[in-house]
């Protein structure tokens, strides 16, 4: 039996400028690419679908997520077991870099 989980997000930078973020559960369409919000606390994932999900950051791993060009999704569909999904996704726009 699988065991149903609760929403998660986890953000993941390493001393690299790697960011990972982890998500359960699995997006409803793939993601293509991110930017960060206006507001500099949330960052939003451009999906497939044409939607976007925004998600709040905390600000000691909002630093990683303005200077890197590029993430790493990890998609969940439950608690345990491998990703059901992993997407490396571009920057939207180079005008969204800090300057």
């Amino acid at each position: 039996m699988t065991e149903k989980a609760e929403k998660l997000v986890e953000i993941i930078a390493d001393d690299l400028g790697n960011v990972t973020i982890a998500v359960r559960p699995v997006f409803p369409s793939a993601p293509e690419e991110f930017s960060i919000v206006s507001d500099g606390q949330k960052v939003a994932l451009h999906l497939e679908n044409g939607k976007s999900i925004h998600l709040e950051v905390p600000e000691d791993e909002m630093r990683a997520l303005q200077v890197a060009d590029q993430i790493l999704i990890s998609e969940f569909k439950d608690v345990s077991g491998p990703p059901e999904r992993e997407t490396d996704i571009m920057r939207k726009n180079a005008s969204d870099f800090p300057t």
